[in-house]
Protein backbone atom coordinates (compact mmCIF):
# COMPACT_ATOMS: atom_id res chain seq x y z
CA UNK A 1 0.00 0.00 0.00
CA UNK A 2 1.32 3.14 -1.07
CA UNK A 3 1.62 5.38 1.97
CA UNK A 4 0.65 9.49 1.62
CA UNK A 5 3.60 11.72 2.65
CA UNK A 6 3.45 15.10 4.31
CA UNK A 7 6.23 17.94 3.62
CA UNK A 8 7.73 19.80 6.02
CA UNK A 9 7.72 23.08 4.97
CA UNK A 10 9.46 26.62 5.67
CA UNK A 11 6.58 27.99 6.90
CA UNK A 12 6.46 25.38 10.15
CA UNK A 13 9.79 25.57 10.61
CA UNK A 14 9.33 29.36 10.56
CA UNK A 15 6.95 29.00 13.39
CA UNK A 16 9.06 26.82 15.50
CA UNK A 17 11.48 27.74 18.70
CA UNK A 18 12.82 25.69 21.76
CA UNK A 19 11.20 25.02 24.48
CA UNK A 20 8.00 25.11 22.27
CA UNK A 21 5.01 22.58 23.40
CA UNK A 22 2.49 20.58 21.51
CA UNK A 23 -0.31 19.19 24.00
CA UNK A 24 -0.28 16.20 21.64
CA UNK A 25 0.43 15.53 17.82
CA UNK A 26 -3.65 16.12 17.40
CA UNK A 27 -2.83 19.34 18.54
CA UNK A 28 0.58 19.89 16.13
CA UNK A 29 -1.48 18.56 12.92
CA UNK A 30 -4.51 21.29 14.15
CA UNK A 31 -2.33 24.06 14.19
CA UNK A 32 -0.12 23.07 11.31
CA UNK A 33 -3.32 21.66 9.42
CA UNK A 34 -1.75 18.62 8.64
CA UNK A 35 -5.35 16.81 7.86
CA UNK A 36 -6.18 13.81 5.96
CA UNK A 37 -8.88 13.54 3.17
CA UNK A 38 -11.89 13.44 5.51
CA UNK A 39 -10.66 16.90 7.42
CA UNK A 40 -9.02 14.78 10.32
CA UNK A 41 -5.44 15.16 12.00
CA UNK A 42 -3.42 12.62 10.38
CA UNK A 43 -2.69 8.93 11.56
CA UNK A 44 -0.79 5.85 11.06
CA UNK A 45 1.97 5.70 8.53
CA UNK A 46 1.74 9.11 7.57
CA UNK A 47 2.29 10.31 11.13
CA UNK A 48 5.08 8.23 11.23
CA UNK A 49 6.39 9.47 7.75
CA UNK A 50 5.87 13.32 8.93
CA UNK A 51 7.55 12.31 12.64
CA UNK A 52 10.70 11.22 10.83
CA UNK A 53 10.92 13.92 8.77
CA UNK A 54 10.38 16.68 11.19
CA UNK A 55 12.91 14.63 13.30
CA UNK A 56 15.51 16.15 9.89
CA UNK A 57 15.10 19.55 11.01
CA UNK A 58 14.43 19.34 15.12
CA UNK A 59 14.87 17.82 17.72
CA UNK A 60 11.62 16.60 19.68
CA UNK A 61 10.88 15.25 22.99
CA UNK A 62 7.81 12.95 23.87
CA UNK A 63 6.24 13.53 27.69
CA UNK A 64 3.55 11.59 27.64
CA UNK A 65 1.43 13.10 24.93
CA UNK A 66 3.19 16.19 24.92
CA UNK A 67 5.55 16.86 22.14
CA UNK A 68 8.42 19.90 23.25
CA UNK A 69 10.62 21.19 20.55
CA UNK A 70 14.17 20.36 22.37
CA UNK A 71 16.36 21.65 19.84
CA UNK A 72 16.04 23.11 16.12
CA UNK A 73 19.18 21.90 13.99
CA UNK A 74 21.62 24.55 12.25
CA UNK A 75 21.85 24.39 8.20
CA UNK A 76 25.15 22.16 9.06
CA UNK A 77 23.20 19.53 11.48
CA UNK A 78 19.84 18.57 9.21
CA UNK A 79 20.05 15.84 8.59
CA UNK A 80 20.07 13.82 4.75
CA UNK A 81 16.85 12.87 3.39
CA UNK A 82 14.75 9.58 4.18
CA UNK A 83 15.57 7.31 0.71
CA UNK A 84 12.66 5.87 -0.22
CA UNK A 85 11.78 2.56 -0.78
CA UNK A 86 9.35 -0.10 -2.56
CA UNK A 87 7.55 0.34 -5.81
CA UNK A 88 8.00 4.26 -5.56
CA UNK A 89 11.61 5.13 -5.56
CA UNK A 90 11.65 5.34 -9.03
CA UNK A 91 8.09 6.74 -9.72
CA UNK A 92 9.22 10.55 -10.43
CA UNK A 93 11.41 9.76 -13.09
CA UNK A 94 9.28 7.05 -14.65
CA UNK A 95 5.96 9.17 -14.80
CA UNK A 96 8.47 12.22 -16.52
CA UNK A 97 9.42 9.42 -19.01
CA UNK A 98 6.07 8.32 -19.37
CA UNK A 99 5.00 12.16 -20.05
CA UNK A 100 7.71 12.69 -22.58
CA UNK A 101 6.75 9.64 -24.71
CA UNK A 102 2.66 10.60 -23.84
CA UNK A 103 3.01 14.20 -24.87
CA UNK A 104 5.87 13.74 -28.12
CA UNK A 105 3.01 10.95 -29.27
CA UNK A 106 -0.18 13.42 -29.30
CA UNK A 107 2.14 16.51 -30.85
CA UNK A 108 3.39 14.46 -33.38
CA UNK A 109 -0.03 13.04 -34.89
CA UNK A 110 -1.83 16.78 -33.70
CA UNK A 111 0.91 17.91 -36.72
CA UNK A 112 0.19 15.19 -38.97
CA UNK A 113 -3.39 15.55 -38.42
CA UNK A 114 -3.94 19.51 -38.05
CA UNK A 115 -5.60 19.89 -41.38
CA UNK A 116 -8.48 17.88 -39.89
CA UNK A 117 -9.28 18.91 -36.81
CA UNK A 118 -6.01 17.84 -35.41
CA UNK A 119 -5.71 15.28 -32.62
CA UNK A 120 -7.88 15.22 -29.62
CA UNK A 121 -6.49 12.23 -27.87
CA UNK A 122 -5.49 9.00 -28.55
CA UNK A 123 -6.01 5.12 -27.41
CA UNK A 124 -2.54 2.95 -27.08
CA UNK A 125 -1.70 -0.63 -26.15
CA UNK A 126 1.76 -1.16 -24.57
CA UNK A 127 3.32 -4.29 -22.95
CA UNK A 128 4.89 -3.84 -19.62
CA UNK A 129 8.51 -4.58 -20.91
CA UNK A 130 8.62 -2.27 -23.89
CA UNK A 131 7.77 0.74 -21.39
CA UNK A 132 10.89 -1.02 -19.14
CA UNK A 133 13.14 -0.20 -22.60
CA UNK A 134 11.77 2.96 -23.75
CA UNK A 135 12.05 4.91 -20.34
CA UNK A 136 15.60 3.17 -20.37
CA UNK A 137 15.01 1.15 -17.13
CA UNK A 138 16.83 -2.11 -19.47
CA UNK A 139 18.86 -1.58 -22.38
CA UNK A 140 17.98 -3.82 -26.01
CA UNK A 141 20.31 -6.77 -24.65
CA UNK A 142 17.91 -7.55 -21.61
CA UNK A 143 15.32 -9.52 -22.90
CA UNK A 144 17.82 -11.99 -25.00
CA UNK A 145 20.93 -11.88 -23.39
CA UNK A 146 22.49 -15.40 -22.97
CA UNK A 147 20.07 -16.95 -25.49
CA UNK A 148 21.67 -15.86 -28.39
CA UNK A 149 23.43 -19.06 -30.51
CA UNK A 150 25.97 -16.37 -31.72
CA UNK A 151 27.57 -15.45 -28.48
CA UNK A 152 31.37 -16.52 -27.73
CA UNK A 153 31.75 -19.26 -25.46
CA UNK A 154 32.13 -17.02 -22.43
CA UNK A 155 28.34 -15.40 -23.00
CA UNK A 156 26.91 -18.50 -23.06
CA UNK A 157 27.91 -19.51 -19.55
CA UNK A 158 26.42 -16.87 -18.56
CA UNK A 159 22.89 -17.80 -19.54
CA UNK A 160 21.23 -19.53 -16.71
CA UNK A 161 23.40 -16.41 -15.16
CA UNK A 162 20.97 -14.22 -17.02
CA UNK A 163 17.99 -15.99 -16.53
CA UNK A 164 17.95 -16.25 -13.11
CA UNK A 165 18.73 -12.06 -12.89
CA UNK A 166 15.50 -11.45 -15.05
CA UNK A 167 13.60 -14.10 -12.85
CA UNK A 168 14.83 -11.36 -10.00
CA UNK A 169 14.27 -8.18 -11.59
CA UNK A 170 11.17 -8.50 -13.82
CA UNK A 171 8.77 -8.41 -11.19
CA UNK A 172 9.98 -5.52 -9.84
CA UNK A 173 10.60 -3.43 -13.01
CA UNK A 174 7.01 -4.17 -13.65
CA UNK A 175 5.81 -2.80 -9.92
CA UNK A 176 7.77 0.29 -10.79
CA UNK A 177 5.97 0.53 -13.99
CA UNK A 178 2.65 -0.57 -12.34
CA UNK A 179 2.94 2.18 -9.67
CA UNK A 180 4.29 5.20 -12.03
CA UNK A 181 0.90 4.47 -14.04
CA UNK A 182 -1.45 3.79 -11.41
CA UNK A 183 -0.27 7.32 -9.83
CA UNK A 184 -1.35 9.42 -13.49
CA UNK A 185 -4.31 7.10 -12.99
CA UNK A 186 -5.45 8.41 -9.62
CA UNK A 187 -4.29 11.92 -10.70
CA UNK A 188 -6.85 11.54 -13.26
CA UNK A 189 -4.28 12.46 -16.21
CA UNK A 190 -4.64 9.11 -17.86
CA UNK A 191 -7.54 6.49 -18.37
CA UNK A 192 -6.33 3.25 -17.24
CA UNK A 193 -7.10 -0.55 -18.03
CA UNK A 194 -5.10 -3.79 -18.23
CA UNK A 195 -6.29 -5.97 -21.27
CA UNK A 196 -5.04 -10.03 -21.96
CA UNK A 197 -3.75 -9.78 -25.46
CA UNK A 198 -1.81 -11.90 -27.84
CA UNK A 199 2.10 -11.04 -28.87
CA UNK A 200 2.03 -11.61 -32.62
CA UNK A 201 5.81 -11.38 -34.38
CA UNK A 202 5.86 -11.13 -38.57
CA UNK A 203 9.17 -11.57 -39.23
CA UNK A 204 8.70 -11.27 -43.07
CA UNK A 205 7.53 -7.38 -41.76
CA UNK A 206 9.19 -6.84 -38.89
CA UNK A 207 6.19 -6.18 -36.94
CA UNK A 208 4.76 -7.02 -33.43
CA UNK A 209 1.23 -6.80 -33.16
CA UNK A 210 -0.54 -6.71 -30.31
CA UNK A 211 -4.24 -8.36 -30.31
CA UNK A 212 -6.92 -8.37 -27.27
CA UNK A 213 -8.74 -12.01 -26.84
CA UNK A 214 -12.14 -12.22 -27.00
CA UNK A 215 -14.37 -13.01 -24.15
CA UNK A 216 -14.23 -16.95 -25.43
CA UNK A 217 -10.20 -16.75 -26.18
CA UNK A 218 -10.31 -15.59 -22.32
CA UNK A 219 -12.14 -18.38 -21.26
CA UNK A 220 -10.10 -21.28 -23.45
CA UNK A 221 -6.90 -19.43 -22.10
CA UNK A 222 -7.16 -20.07 -18.29
CA UNK A 223 -8.49 -23.87 -19.42
CA UNK A 224 -5.32 -24.74 -20.72
CA UNK A 225 -2.94 -22.66 -17.98
CA UNK A 226 -5.04 -24.84 -15.66
CA UNK A 227 -3.89 -27.82 -17.87
CA UNK A 228 -0.80 -27.13 -17.82
CA UNK A 229 -0.64 -26.42 -14.18
CA UNK A 230 -1.92 -29.93 -13.16
CA UNK A 231 0.65 -31.45 -15.43
CA UNK A 232 3.39 -30.15 -12.67
CA UNK A 233 3.13 -31.72 -8.93
CA UNK A 234 4.22 -30.13 -5.54
CA UNK A 235 7.26 -31.94 -3.19
CA UNK A 236 4.76 -33.00 -0.77
CA UNK A 237 2.02 -34.08 -3.73
CA UNK A 238 -1.00 -32.19 -5.38
CA UNK A 239 -1.44 -30.06 -7.96
CA UNK A 240 1.61 -27.21 -7.81
CA UNK A 241 0.74 -23.42 -8.19
CA UNK A 242 2.40 -20.92 -10.70
CA UNK A 243 4.20 -19.51 -6.87
CA UNK A 244 5.53 -23.32 -6.17
CA UNK A 245 6.70 -23.31 -10.07
CA UNK A 246 8.91 -20.45 -10.05
CA UNK A 247 10.22 -21.09 -6.62
CA UNK A 248 11.20 -24.75 -7.54
CA UNK A 249 13.04 -23.05 -10.57
CA UNK A 250 10.47 -24.85 -13.56
CA UNK A 251 9.34 -21.58 -14.55
CA UNK A 252 11.61 -21.56 -18.15
CA UNK A 253 9.99 -25.45 -18.62
CA UNK A 254 6.59 -24.62 -17.70
CA UNK A 255 6.06 -21.51 -19.74
CA UNK A 256 7.93 -23.50 -22.74
CA UNK A 257 4.84 -26.16 -22.28
CA UNK A 258 2.37 -23.43 -21.75
CA UNK A 259 3.32 -22.17 -25.31
CA UNK A 260 3.37 -25.18 -26.77
CA UNK A 261 -0.37 -25.76 -25.84
CA UNK A 262 -1.57 -22.52 -26.57
CA UNK A 263 0.79 -22.98 -30.50
CA UNK A 264 -1.77 -26.08 -30.86
CA UNK A 265 -5.00 -24.49 -29.65
CA UNK A 266 -4.81 -20.89 -31.49
CA UNK A 267 -2.05 -21.21 -34.27
CA UNK A 268 1.79 -20.44 -34.93
CA UNK A 269 1.49 -17.25 -34.52
CA UNK A 270 -0.72 -16.77 -31.09
CA UNK A 271 2.22 -18.53 -28.47
CA UNK A 272 2.44 -15.49 -26.55
CA UNK A 273 -0.25 -14.03 -24.86
CA UNK A 274 0.31 -11.03 -21.94
CA UNK A 275 -1.37 -8.21 -19.88
CA UNK A 276 -0.86 -5.61 -21.63
CA UNK A 277 -1.52 -1.95 -20.76
CA UNK A 278 -4.26 0.00 -22.06
CA UNK A 279 -3.60 3.72 -22.05
CA UNK A 280 -5.75 6.82 -23.18
CA UNK A 281 -4.17 10.41 -23.21
CA UNK A 282 -5.87 13.29 -23.62
CA UNK A 283 -3.79 16.43 -23.84
CA UNK A 284 -5.39 18.68 -21.79
CA UNK A 285 -5.25 15.89 -18.92
CA UNK A 286 -1.76 15.30 -20.17
CA UNK A 287 -1.11 19.27 -19.10
CA UNK A 288 -2.04 18.24 -15.88
CA UNK A 289 0.50 15.80 -15.63
CA UNK A 290 2.93 18.41 -17.00
CA UNK A 291 2.14 20.89 -13.91
CA UNK A 292 2.80 18.48 -11.31
CA UNK A 293 6.24 16.80 -13.11
CA UNK A 294 7.08 19.17 -14.88
CA UNK A 295 6.91 20.17 -19.08
CA UNK A 296 8.51 17.95 -21.51
CA UNK A 297 10.28 20.53 -23.30
CA UNK A 298 12.34 21.62 -19.81
CA UNK A 299 13.57 17.37 -19.17
CA UNK A 300 17.15 17.16 -20.42
CA UNK A 301 19.09 14.40 -22.09
CA UNK A 302 19.61 13.22 -18.08
CA UNK A 303 16.35 12.27 -17.46
CA UNK A 304 16.67 8.77 -18.89
CA UNK A 305 20.57 8.51 -18.04
CA UNK A 306 19.57 9.61 -14.15
CA UNK A 307 16.50 6.29 -13.94
CA UNK A 308 19.16 3.93 -15.69
CA UNK A 309 22.01 4.78 -13.62
CA UNK A 310 20.10 4.46 -10.43
CA UNK A 311 18.73 1.65 -11.43
CA UNK A 312 21.67 0.36 -12.20
CA UNK A 313 23.19 1.11 -8.79
CA UNK A 314 20.06 0.00 -6.51
CA UNK A 315 20.07 -3.67 -8.78
CA UNK A 316 24.55 -3.73 -7.56
CA UNK A 317 23.15 -2.78 -3.86
CA UNK A 318 20.73 -4.96 -3.93
CA UNK A 319 21.42 -7.68 -0.96
CA UNK A 320 18.13 -10.57 -2.17
CA UNK A 321 20.49 -10.87 -5.52
CA UNK A 322 22.64 -13.40 -3.84
CA UNK A 323 19.52 -15.45 -2.86
CA UNK A 324 19.91 -18.61 -3.84
CA UNK A 325 18.18 -19.76 -6.60
CA UNK A 326 17.08 -23.40 -7.71
CA UNK A 327 17.08 -23.70 -11.64
CA UNK A 328 15.17 -27.14 -12.82
CA UNK A 329 15.52 -29.10 -16.30
CA UNK A 330 13.95 -31.80 -17.64
CA UNK A 331 16.25 -34.90 -17.03
CA UNK A 332 15.78 -35.76 -21.16
CA UNK A 333 17.16 -32.62 -21.74
CA UNK A 334 19.87 -32.77 -19.30
CA UNK A 335 20.42 -36.06 -20.34
CA UNK A 336 21.03 -35.18 -23.96
CA UNK A 337 22.98 -31.61 -22.67
CA UNK A 338 25.38 -34.57 -20.88
CA UNK A 339 26.29 -36.70 -23.94
CA UNK A 340 26.97 -33.37 -26.12
CA UNK A 341 29.63 -32.31 -23.69
CA UNK A 342 30.91 -35.13 -21.99
CA UNK A 343 32.19 -36.95 -25.17
CA UNK A 344 35.20 -37.53 -27.14
CA UNK A 345 36.59 -39.42 -30.55
CA UNK A 346 37.83 -42.74 -30.51
CA UNK A 347 39.46 -44.39 -33.66
CA UNK A 348 36.88 -41.74 -35.70
CA UNK A 349 33.73 -42.82 -33.48
CA UNK A 350 32.37 -40.87 -30.61
CA UNK A 351 32.48 -42.12 -27.21
CA UNK A 352 30.58 -41.19 -24.00
CA UNK A 353 32.55 -41.05 -20.94
CA UNK A 354 31.06 -40.33 -17.37
CA UNK A 355 28.60 -42.14 -15.61
CA UNK A 356 25.82 -41.75 -17.88
CA UNK A 357 24.19 -45.23 -16.99
CA UNK A 358 23.49 -43.46 -13.33
CA UNK A 359 21.32 -40.61 -15.86
CA UNK A 360 19.28 -43.18 -16.99
CA UNK A 361 18.21 -44.78 -14.05
CA UNK A 362 16.98 -41.74 -11.65
CA UNK A 363 13.15 -41.63 -11.83
CA UNK A 364 13.13 -37.73 -11.04
CA UNK A 365 11.57 -35.69 -13.80
CA UNK A 366 13.87 -33.02 -12.91
CA UNK A 367 17.61 -32.04 -12.80
CA UNK A 368 17.81 -29.50 -9.86
CA UNK A 369 20.67 -26.97 -10.23
CA UNK A 370 21.57 -23.92 -7.94
CA UNK A 371 22.61 -20.41 -9.26
CA UNK A 372 24.16 -17.63 -6.75
CA UNK A 373 24.73 -13.96 -8.63
CA UNK A 374 27.68 -13.10 -6.50
CA UNK A 375 29.00 -9.03 -6.63
CA UNK A 376 30.78 -9.84 -9.62
CA UNK A 377 28.12 -11.56 -11.63
CA UNK A 378 25.55 -9.16 -10.83
CA UNK A 379 27.59 -6.31 -11.82
CA UNK A 380 28.44 -7.89 -15.53
CA UNK A 381 24.44 -8.87 -15.69
CA UNK A 382 24.04 -5.10 -14.91
CA UNK A 383 26.49 -3.87 -17.64
CA UNK A 384 25.02 -5.87 -20.07
CA UNK A 385 21.41 -6.01 -19.22
CA UNK A 386 20.79 -2.78 -17.93
CA UNK A 387 23.07 -0.42 -18.26
CA UNK A 388 22.77 2.00 -21.24
CA UNK A 389 25.59 3.11 -23.43
CA UNK A 390 24.62 3.40 -26.80
CA UNK A 391 22.01 6.42 -26.58
CA UNK A 392 23.68 8.57 -29.01
CA UNK A 393 23.44 6.42 -32.02
CA UNK A 394 19.90 5.40 -31.01
CA UNK A 395 18.63 9.63 -31.20
CA UNK A 396 15.76 10.12 -34.14
CA UNK A 397 14.54 12.96 -36.21
CA UNK A 398 11.42 14.62 -34.15
CA UNK A 399 9.41 17.76 -34.74
CA UNK A 400 10.90 20.21 -36.52
CA UNK A 401 13.78 19.01 -36.41
CA UNK A 402 14.08 18.08 -32.59
CA UNK A 403 15.63 14.99 -31.81
CA UNK A 404 13.65 11.80 -29.69
CA UNK A 405 15.40 10.59 -26.40
CA UNK A 406 14.71 8.11 -26.95
CA UNK A 407 12.42 6.97 -29.74
CA UNK A 408 8.86 4.53 -27.68
CA UNK A 409 8.90 1.20 -28.54
CA UNK A 410 6.76 -0.76 -29.64
CA UNK A 411 2.98 0.36 -28.67
CA UNK A 412 0.09 -0.26 -31.06
CA UNK A 413 -2.24 2.80 -31.35
CA UNK A 414 -5.55 1.28 -31.01
CA UNK A 415 -7.33 4.98 -32.26
CA UNK A 416 -6.73 8.28 -32.60
CA UNK A 417 -9.64 11.30 -31.63
CA UNK A 418 -10.65 13.62 -33.93
CA UNK A 419 -13.32 15.97 -34.33
CA UNK A 420 -16.07 13.42 -35.09
CA UNK A 421 -14.17 10.29 -36.26
CA UNK A 422 -11.87 7.55 -34.99
CA UNK A 423 -8.47 7.13 -37.19
CA UNK A 424 -7.44 3.13 -36.80
CA UNK A 425 -3.94 3.00 -36.64
CA UNK A 426 -1.42 0.47 -35.80
CA UNK A 427 1.99 1.61 -35.21
CA UNK A 428 5.26 -0.21 -36.22
CA UNK A 429 8.44 -1.79 -34.35
CA UNK A 430 10.89 0.83 -33.43
CA UNK A 431 13.68 -1.20 -34.94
Amino acid sequence: MTVKTYDVTEEMLQRLYEGQVFKSFRDLCLQWNLLNNKGEPIGGNSKKQFMEELNRFVQIEKVGQKLIVKHIRTKDEILPERSEGGNIKYSKLIQQALVYHFWYMWKRWDELYKGHGGCLGFQILWCAKDMMYSCRIVNKHFTNYGRNGEMDEKEKENGSYADAFRRIVLPKFSSYIKAALNSMSKNKEIVLAKRTCFIKYSKEEGNKWIIPLTAEEKVEYLKIVDETLRSYRKAGGGVATLQAIFTSGKATDFYGTLRKKLKDKFGEDCRYIEEVYDITVEPGALEHAMCRLGKPETYSDELFTELNSKICEGLINMKTMEKEQLTATRLRDYRESYRTNNTQIIDGEQVYWGDISALAKMKKEFYFGKIVLDGDKTKLLVDKMIRETEWQEQRCPRLEGKECYPEPAYYQVVRLYQDESQVQESAPWFY
